[in-house]
Parts: structure tokens; C-alpha cells; sequence
């Protein structure tokens, strides 16, 4: 077994995803214990917080512990069943998943095959209490883990938690129901399991709180940061003041310290700041941009959830109330904890990042505000130009009185450069300035832009008019564009205290088609658009093509991670920007990794973690092979059996069936030659497996009875009426071998009704029944009455090809009736 201080460092760590028990970096909180005491007792629990909080990996270590003491633990996750279901396929998914775990497959699509007239939710309940419960060793501890996908299916679950909480509440007076616990797991809260406000909420169970790491409980980690205790002590010191022990940054931080083998918590800072704070981390990180959408993208209004949150970062006072819905989208985005009872931010990367520029940028209408601020300063601007034109005027005036009086020459100032976006804030009717221009645009399109000699002065009204009021004369360009049309330039001269009228027709630009580009890209994805390959991401991340306007399909795909399809809307004349991040294929992953194998424990894990995954059929083949190969030179009838049913249409189901067909009826036949005590049977046993276990023991009963029977003369019989008890014997096999119940009425006429109606049922159930009697020794027979003492097999083989196996030793009373001999009583 491998101990933590042989794991290396690099691989200590493990950021994302589920621990294996076994992995060296799993921290232990008081909520191992106390989930693992709970669930051991017979309570429902649940485990609700925010994502990346170790809730699956607590959820492992605790089954596996229940598991070794007995218990019957099937783990249910729901983002597995899929989304697109009717309720029957969702419930029904639910119950194949408990019958793959706990061998009940064939048991439990018996029973909801039968029970059609039930619906969905009270079949599965049914199915839960009438076959898991009794056929379970040990207590039953259900897991259901991400509870928060049933969100996504088309149709109401709140009665499957309803059903949960009602088999909880009938323990009172079903005393078995006790040995049943439910633990639910994912991101939500109580009151999100029962939302129909008409239904009785979901009040029942523990809630178990899954806390940040303490230093205290971290201590482990240092095994996997530095060699030297002091040196890790430091880094994991430096590694929670930012993560505040959340168990995702946590790990993640100190993976990278591992890997770049630091040795200073001045490291810790420079990792920190470029795998969470920079701006390119913080697009990509999965648990920042989990936290940011839930932020911004909750059912609560997110005006009200931002200015609370904006409190809180602030250092205001906002206690922590469970039923607010505001607190509960903070506290399940994982951005708020509750700290003596008040809130406050998680951890100073969510500080750093989510800061009060994030809240203001982020409020609804922020926007707005931006081009109100835009508009004023305009305003201003503009009043500023109005008053040095008055100023302007003012002087001019003055000067032209001056020339009447001097008579000189006068002095005619140049007139101001109208500055962007004058005309947009010239009020109408104004007057025109003494030797100045105006200009008057007229444009066929509303909205269009304006520029003169490239700088843009406004843009048309809706009716497609522009004034612009104060020009210098002289010659000017006057561009108009709009977009999804094409831009015109018109030249044109200003006159003095005259106004130029200009007409703009705009046309429609015509483009062909549109671009996509891919930044961020995995070098070497493919890239396909409508099924088409076009390319692949270059080296730098990158990758561009030409499209059709209208809607295409992208398919981004590479080897070892998870493709992915893009549905986008091309428009003309513009590009669209696409983010090519694949995430890793982990299922591919770990079926490589069993390329070569030959431990059928590690197919059976797989075929756990992807029950209906891509690999599954290829895993269950190989297991199903690897298990076969270790059976075929066996006799153990129990291990043939339990293959069977688990596998019951697999490849090699027909050997197995075979085999252990031949080892039972080799079993049958020499439990009959031994209770039989005859030399004659255990010959026949001898000549029929020559080469069985039991042959030599039967050899040796053989020279024991001949040697008896050479010491004394046998006893006297009665062959004819002998052969006449055998033969009522045989009429009673054959009535079952051919499944005719008058058959078996003449040679047992006393049968009771109820018992006979039985016995009917089994014949119409099962495809095909053998019985063999083998008689222990020579009928008992005292006048009209006779007993044999028989060893009884029967076989049945009912549809699919399960079989059914039962062997017993009874006593055959027997009677004369009519002169013939029938069965009385079978004991």
C-alpha cells in the first residue's frame, strides 16, 4: 500500500473533481464524522452548499465506510439520468441504477414491469420497500448526489422528495423502514427541494455543514508542499490567508506550488495573482465564473443581490438569515459565509476579485448611468463653447464699431472649431452668425452618423435630419454611414451666412458573408461547422474562417477532451467572437488507463462512475470476460450463478449456463447415489463422472457395501408393490417436468385447492421444471400405507434464461386408492 510520503509531490494534489478515498490530499472536517455517525444511526441527511466544497468526495469516503460495516449503499448521481425524460423513464433510471449496484436488476425491472397500474414515483417507493429493503443485507443508506439538476427536467420534482420525507415519516408505525436513510447532496436549500408552496416543505433530517479548511485540519497538506516541515507550515500559512480554506482554491494553489517547488511564501502571492486575480484568470477559471453567474444570473433580483452584497464587502453588519432567498443565492454562490452569525466575504481572492468596481459595473442599468455621465459632460462642454462664442460676438461687435468710428481696417478673428458633437447640442432656431455658414443634411435612413473631414458632429434624427448650424465657410468632406449600410462622402463648399443643403441616399451594404473567431482555443481542436471540417486551431490559440450569414452549428473536438457544440447566429457584416476552451475528458481518460487491465474491480469502478457512458458496453464486455476466465475451470455453483444474473444476455452467458447445468446435475446425481446407499446407483454415478470429486468417494462406499452385503444375506421384499410406490413416484415427477396440473391431481388427490392454485402459477410462470426424486433407501411399506424418504431437487428456468435452483429431503406418505397407489402428504 502506498503511504503519502511515497506519493509524489507533484501528484499530491488534486484540483476539481471527486478524491478517490485513498487520495493523500483529502482533508478531514467534523462533517466526516458526524455525516458517517448520522447515516449509521438510520437519520436523513443532507449535505447543501456551494460548488467545489469536497461535498462528492465526502460523499465516497462515507459510503465506503458504511459499505465495510455492512451496509447497502447504491449511490444515485442525477446529472447522469439526463434532462430530456418523462418521469416514468426518470424513475425508472433511478431504479436500474439501485438494481446495477446492490445485483437486484432483474428483481426490480420484474417488479416495475408488473406494477404499471402505479405511478412513477409511488412504483419506485414500492420497489424500494418490497425488494431492496428485504433482499439487502444489512441497512440500506441511499446517496443522491447533485439534487440541484432536477431544476432542469421538464416536469415537477417536488414528489420525489415528498416521497423521501413520507418513508421517513411511516418508520413510526413500519417498524422495517428503519433500516432505510436517505443523504442528498448539491447546490441548493431545504426550501428548494419542496417549491410548491401547497405541499408540506421539506422539514425533516440533519443538516450537515461543510466547512472551510482550519489550519488545523490542512496540517495534512504541508506532506505534499515541502520536504521540510517549517518551509510547507509557511506555504500553507500564506496559501489560506487568501483562500480562507476553500477546499477547491485551496488545493488548486498549493497543486501549483507543488509543481513550480516553492520554498517562499512570497511565491504563494505571484501563483495566487495568476491563477485566480489577473483578468485572464478570472475568465477562466471554472469555480470564478460559476460564482459570478450565479451572482448575476439567480431567480432573486439582482439589483437588491448585488447592493446587499456590496454591504457586506463594505464591512457592514447583514446578519445571516436562512429564509431570505438574497442570503441563500450568497451563501450556495459560495462569494458569502456566515461568521458568528453574521456575513461576510468568503476569502480575499473572492475580495480581490468581486470588489466594489465589480458591484457597480455589474448593477442593472450601469449603462445607463455611463451615457447620463457621457451626456453631462457634453453639456457642459458645450456650455463652455456657447460662452466663448457670446465672449466671440461680444468682441466683434465692439471691433465693429471701432472700424466705423477709426475707419480701420477691421480685424475679423477666426471663428472657433466646432468641437464633437456640437450639432447634437445646438438649440433649433437658432441664429446664424454673421459671416458664418450652416449646413442642413438630409439623409434617407435615420440614426446615420455625420462626419465632417472625418470627425464625427452628430447623427440624424429619426426622420433622417441633421442641422448643423455654425460652420466656417470653406470646402468640407461629408461622410454619412450607418451600419448595414454603405458609407457616402459628398464634398461640399460653406458659404458665408448661407445654408448648404445636402441629400444622402443610403444603400444597403451587401455582404456575402460573415467571419467567426476562436481565441483561447486547445492548438490542434478541429473545428467544424455544420459537420464540415474547416480547420483547426493554430499554435497561438487562434482560428478564423469565413461563414454564410444565418444559423450554424460549431463543433470544437480533440482527442482527450469533452467536443463541444456552439449553436450561433451569423449576421451580416459581423464577426463572431467564440471562447475555444475544451474541458478535459476525464471518462476517456480513465478508460485508457484501463487499456491493458486485468482487474475486473477497476471495470466495475468504471462502470459505477459511468454507468451509461460512451466505454460502458466495451467495459462490461471486458469484465464480463475477465470474470468468465476465472470461472470456467470452477465449481462454484454459487459464483456461476451470481455471473448469470449479472451478466444474463453476455457472451458467454450459453457456457456458463453449461456448466452450470452439468455441475448441478452432477451435484443432484451424487447426493442421490449417497442417500440412496445402493451399490448400483453409486456405480452408475461412477460410470457417468469418472472424473468428479466425488468419484472416489463413491468408489469407496462401493467396497463398503459389498463388503456388507457379503457379511449378511439382504432382507426380504416386496418387489411388486415396491415398483408400484416407485411408480406413483414417477406420475408425481412427470407432472411437473410437463407442467400438467390434472396429472399431478390424480396421483395426489388430497392436494389442497390453495396449494394446487400455487403450484399452477409456478407452472404458468416458469418456461420449463424438472424434479428428480431420489428414494434415500427401499419403500416402507405396512399394508395399504407406505412412506419414502426421498432427496427432492427441482429446477426451474423461468424467461431471460434465469434459473432457480432448490434441493430438500422429504417424507412421501402414500395410500391405496382404487387399488392403485397415491400420494397423501409430502413432508
Amino acid at each position: 500500500m502506498i503511504t503519502r510520503a511515497a506519493i509524489p509531490k507533484e501528484s499530491f494534489f488534486v484540483a476539481g473533481g471527486t478524491l478517490r478515498r485513498d487520495a493523500a490530499c483529502y482533508v478531514s472536517r467534523d462533517a466526516d464524522e458526524l455525516l458517517y455517525s448520522s447515516l449509521a444511526r438510520g437519520e436523513i441527511c443532507y449535505v447543501l452548499t456551494s460548488r467545489q466544497m469536497g461535498k462528492s468526495s465526502l460523499m465516497v469516503r462515507t459510503a465506503a465506510r458504511l459499505r465495510e460495516k455492512g451496509f447497502s449503499v447504491p449511490v444515485l448521481d442525477l446529472t447522469g439520468l439526463g434532462q430530456n425524460l418523462s418521469s416514468e423513464q426518470w424513475y425508472n433510471g433511478l431504479l436500474e441504477r439501485i438494481g446495477q449496484q446492490l445485483e437486484l436488476e432483474d428483481e426490480l425491472e420484474e417488479f416495475w414491469h408488473d406494477h404499471r397500474h402505479l405511478g412513477p414515483m409511488n412504483r419506485w417507493m414500492d420497489a424500494i420497500t418490497d425488494i431492496v429493503l428485504p433482499r439487502c443485507p444489512g441497512n440500506v443508506v441511499i446517496f443522491v448526489d447533485e439534487i440541484d439538476a432536477v431544476r432542469s427536467l421538464p416536469f415537477c420534482a417536488d414528489e420525489f422528495f415528498a416521497g423521501i420525507r413520507e418513508l421517513y415519516n411511516r418508520r413510526t408505525h413500519d417498524p422495517h423502514l428503519s433500516g432505510l436513510s436517505f443523504c442528498l447532496l448539491g447546490v441548493a436549500t431545504p426550501s428548494d427541494l419542496i417549491r410548491d408552496t401547497r405541499t408540506t416543505p421539506f422539514n425533516i433530517g440533519r443538516r450537515i455543514e461543510l466547512t472551510d479548511f482550519t489550519e488545523h485540519e490542512a496540517t495534512p497538506l504541508c506532506a505534499g508542499l515541502a520536504d521540510r516541515p517549517e518551509i510547507a507550515r509557511r506555504l500553507l500559512q500564506r496559501v489560506l490567508h487568501w483562500t480562507g480554506g476553500h477546499p477547491y482554491l485551496t488545493q488548486r494553489l498549493c497543486m501549483a506550488l507543488a509543481q513550480e517547488q516553492a520554498a517562499s511564501p512570497a511565491v504563494v502571492d505571484r501563483l495566487c495573482e495568476g491563477l485566480f486575480l489577473n483578468q485572464n484568470a478570472r475568465q477562466q477559471d471554472d469555480n470564478l465564473l460559476f460564482v459570478r453567474e450565479r451572482m448575476l444570473h439567480s431567480e432573486v433580483d439582482t439589483s437588491s443581490l448585488l447592493t446587499l452584497y456590496g454591504k457586506i464587502w463594505n464591512g457592514k453588519r447583514v446578519l445571516d438569515d436562512e429564509i431570505s432567498p438574497l442570503i441563500s443565492v450568497l451563501r450556495l454562490s459560495g462569494i458569502a459565509r456566515s461568521c458568528s452569525g453574521k456575513l461576510q466575504v468568503r476569502n480575499r481572492v473572492y475580495r480581490h476579485i468581486f470588489d466594489r468596481a465589480w458591484v457597480q459595473t455589474n448593477l442593472p442599468g450601469a449603462e445607463l448611468r455611463r451615457q447620463r455621465a457621457a451626456y453631462v459632460r457634453g453639456l457642459q462642454l458645450a456650455g463652455a463653447v456657447g460662452l466663448c462664442l457670446v465672449l466671440g460676438i461680444a468682441v466683434y461687435a465692439y471691433m465693429t464699431v471701432y472700424r466705423v468710428r477709426t475707419s480701420i481696417e477691421p480685424f475679423r478673428p477666426k471663428p472657433p472649431e466646432p468641437p464633437v458633437f456640437w450639432a447634437s447640442f445646438t438649440p433649433p432656431g437658432s441664429a446664424v452668425i454673421v459671416d458664418t455658414g450652416a449646413l442642413a443634411i438630409k439623409t434617407s435612413e435615420g440614426n446615420a452618423g455625420v462626419f465632417i473631414n472625418d470627425r464625427e458632429y452628430g447623427r440624424t434624427n429619426p426622420a433622417g435630419t441633421l442641422r448643423i448650424q455654425v460652420l466656417q465657410p470653406g470646402n468640407y468632406n461629408i461622410r454619412v454611414e450607418k451600419p448595414g449600410f454603405q458609407s457616402i462622402v459628398q464634398p461640399t463648399q460653406v458659404l458665408a451666412n448661407k445654408e448648404t443643403q445636402l441629400l444622402f441616399k443610403l444603400q444597403k451594404q451587401v455582404v456575402l458573408s460573415t467571419g467567426v473567431l476562436i481565441r483561447q482555443g486547445l492548438p490542434g481542436t478541429k473545428v467544424l461547422i455544420d459537420g464540415v471540417e474547416t480547420g483547426s486551431v493554430q499554435n497561438d490559440g487562434s482560428f478564423s474562417a469565413d461563414v454564410r450569414p444565418g444559423q450554424h452549428n460549431l463543433t470544437l473536438s480533440h482527442d482527450g477532451y469533452l467536443s463541444r457544440q456552439l449553436p450561433e447566429e451569423f449576421s451580416l457584416g459581423k464577426q463572431v467572437v467564440l471562447d475555444g476552451q475544451l474541458r478535459p475528458d476525464v471518462e476517456q481518460q480513465s478508460w485508457s488507463s484501463l487499456a491493458n487491465s486485468h482487474d475486473i474491480a477497476a471495470y466495475e469502478t468504471f462502470l459505477r462512475t459511468y454507468p451509461n457512458g460512451r466505454f460502458s458496453d466495451q467495459a462490461r464486455t471486458r469484465a464480463e470476460e475477465l470474470e468468465w476466465n476465472n470461472l470456467k475451470n470452477s465449481r462454484d455453483l454459487v459464483a456461476l450463478d451470481r455471473f448469470l444474473n449479472k451478466y444474463p444476455q453476455g457472451h458467454f452467458n450459453g457456457s456458463a449456463r453449461a456448466l452450470a447445468g452439468k455441475l448441478q446435475q452432477e451435484e443432484m446425481d451424487w447426493r442421490g447415489a449417497q442417500n440412496a446407499n445402493s451399490i448400483t446407483a453409486l456405480q452408475t454415478f461412477v460410470r457417468n463422472y469418472p472424473q468428479s470429486p466425488y468419484a472416489e468417494e463413491a468408489r469407496a462406499d462401493i467396497r463398503k457395501l459389498q463388503e456388507s452385503a457379503a457379511a449378511s444375506p439382504p432382507p426380504a421384499s416386496q418387489p411388486n408393490e415396491s415398483e408400484a410406490v416407485l411408480g406413483a413416484l414417477r406420475r408425481f415427477s412427470q407432472s411437473f417436468d410437463e407442467k400438467d396440473a390434472d396429472k399431478l391431481s390424480a396421483v395426489w388427490p388430497s392436494l389442497r385447492k390453495q396449494e394446487l392454485k400455487k403450484i399452477k402459477d409456478s407452472f404458468n410462470d416458469a418456461d420449463s421444471i424438472r424434479m428428480d426424486l431420489k428414494p434415500t433407501g427401499e419403500p416402507r411399506i405396512d399394508g395399504e400405507r407406505a412412506s419414502v424418504t426421498c432427496l427432492r431437487s427441482l429446477l426451474y428456468v423461468f424467461k431471460g434464461g434465469v434459473r432457480k435452483a432448490e434441493e430438500s429431503t422429504v417424507t412421501i406418505e402414500l395410500g391405496k386408492q382404487s387399488g392403485s397407489w397415491v400420494i397423501q402428504s409430502v413432508k
